[in-house]
């Protein structure tokens, strides 16, 4: 995994005219492009009557170990921040392996876990994601200081590296 320095970025597959022929898209809610290749920005949420389950940090964290259990396997994970509700995340799908795979294996492992442990049933993360197809260096340099500043903007903590179920965690 990169290790966060805003000036150290991910190399990205940069997006350009022909690339219109080469993306499959979708559309269930909201549009979803997929480019063999790409590095893409996710969001994903609990469905509402959770609340706020990653307040607990053992839950947080079993998400994180969740991540890491696939970065090197099924993508490249370079930067993360999980939320009181929801993640986000900069990916780089590996190979042959679609987003619709990732979601699947990351969602129904984590929901499975987190279920057990909440001693409930039932649908735990919203059924559709937002992806975003990262397009150029631009792109991933807001994303970026989207995912590092949202606690900050969330009022969790002042400092970005205070928070600790980040990638850009940095105990003092």
């Amino acid at each position: 995994m990169s290790d966060c320095k805003e000036n150290d970025l991910p190399a990205i597959r940069e997006f350009d005219g022909l690339d219109w022929f080469f993306t499959k898209t979708y559309r269930r809610n909201l549009p979803h492009w997929e480019l063999k290749g790409s590095t893409y920005f996710i969001t994903t949420r609990v469905v509402g009557e959770l609340g706020s389950p990653f307040l607990n940090p053992e839950l947080a964290q079993l998400v994180i170990e969740a991540l890491f259990r696939y970065h090197e396997k099924k993508y490249l994970l370079h930067a993360y921040v999980v939320m009181p509700d929801h993640l986000h995340l900069i990916i780089k799908p590996l190979d042959d392996v679609t987003l619709a795979q990732i979601y699947k294996e990351f969602k129904g492992s984590t929901a499975f876990y987190i279920n057990k442990r909440l001693n409930r049933r039932g649908q735990f993360w919203q059924a559709e994601n937002f992806d975003h197809l990262i397009r150029d260096g631009m792109g991933l340099r807001l994303k970026w200081e989207y995912i590092k500043e949202n606690p900050v903007k969330a009022n969790l903590v002042a400092k970005a590296e205070d928070y600790p179920f980040s990638n850009f965690y940095n105990p003092s």
